[in-house]
């Protein structure tokens, strides 16, 4: 928990946005506090047994890396021609070693992927927009982290031009032909067609309909 002390998130504005339905809209931010979302029965199907835990922002919601997940009727990046992607997460030993933990967008061509790399002690990030099926995968062992600890993480997308960040600091970027995407759904804890279960916890995921600089992220201090 020491690594994410300086990157929290800023539970004042969390709080100001929630909805009771586990989803809120503010400024062009759309936010999914993960407890909300696992107790709404408005467009979310709870698949396998997804947990309840706390965790130092408040609760948050644990997947057991087998069949946990959470698949939502809603696509945040529609028509979106740039957007950023933050969630607050942790990542836990003993999971597969391919991991994707938030997938929006369609099952396969026109999607948006969170995905990991994970060790027996640490992980490394993998970021896709896949689009005119032509993608870029941004990802590289070089950037590893241990395993058990609370993150920031972030993908953003403009101008063809995307990147990855944690805990506020840039770690990978590259290019792809870009073309927004106008349909589809989201799914976290797993990709929308069941396979590369994600063990670990999420606390939320905030999407921006816009570019962000890392030093604008929501809750970075």
């Amino acid at each position: 928990m020491k690594r994410v002390s300086h990157y929290v998130m800023n539970l004042s504005l969390v709080l100001m946005l929630i909805s009771c339905s586990g989803v809120s809209r503010n400024n062009g931010k759309i936010v999914w506090v993960m407890s909300d979302l696992l107790q709404s029965k408005e467009g979310v199907l709870v698949n396998g047994n997804p947990k309840l835990i706390e965790s130092p922002y408040g609760k948050a919601v644990e997947f057991d890396g087998v069949d946990d997940a959470l698949f939502l009727e809603e696509m945040p990046i529609k028509n979106l021609k740039e957007f950023t992607v933050e969630m607050i997460i942790r990542f836990d030993k003993g999971g597969f070693e391919e991991q994707r933990y938030f997938h929006t967008g369609t099952v396969s061509k026109d999607r948006s992927l969170m995905e990991m790399r994970s060790g027996e002690d640490t992980w490394y990030l993998d970021g896709m927009f896949e689009s005119k099926e032509k993608w870029v995968v941004l990802m590289s062992p070089e950037y590893s982290h241990p395993l058990g600890e609370w993150y920031h993480i972030a993908f953003t997308v403009k101008d063809g031009q995307q990147a990855t960040y944690v805990n506020g600091k840039k770690e990978l970027e590259g290019n792809v032909e870009y073309k927004p995407i106008i349909e589809g759904q989201t799914s976290i804890g797993v990709r929308q067609n069941k396979l590369s279960w994600f063990k670990g916890a999420i606390y939320s995921v905030t999407i921006t309909d816009k570019y962000l600089n890392s030093k604008d992220f929501t809750g970075i201090k």
